[in-house]
C-alpha cells in the first residue's frame, strides 16, 4: 500500500530535527507514536466487527436455508458439503 524505507525516515528525522529542535522533537515523536496506536487499535476494533457482522450474516444464511428444508439428511449433507468445500 504505502512503504517508506529507512532513507526516507532519515529524511524525515532530519527535516523534523531541524523544524522542531532538539527540545520539542521527542514530545511530537511521542504524541505520534500514541495517535499512530489509537489508529492501529481503532483499525483492528473496526476489522474484528466486520468479522463479527460477516460471520452472522453467513449464520443467518444457513439456518434460513436449514428452515426451508424439510428432510434432515439434506441439512447434513448440506453441512458436510460447506466443510469440506471450506
Amino acid at each position: 500500500m504505502f512503504e517508506v524505507g529507512f532513507s526516507e525516515l532519515v529524511l524525515i528525522m532530519v527535516i523534523a530535527l531541524l523544524v522542531l529542535g532538539p527540545e520539542r522533537l521527542p514530545q511530537v515523536a511521542r504524541n505520534i507514536g500514541r495517535w499512530v496506536g489509537k489508529a492501529r487499535s481503532m483499525l483492528r476494533t473496526v476489522k474484528a466487527e466486520v468479522n463479527r457482522e460477516l460471520a452472522a450474516e453467513e449464520l443467518q444464511r444457513v439456518l434460513k436455508s436449514q428452515a426451508n428444508s424439510a428432510d434432515p439428511f439434506e441439512i447434513i449433507e448440506k453441512n458436510r458439503t460447506i466443510h469440506q468445500g471450506a
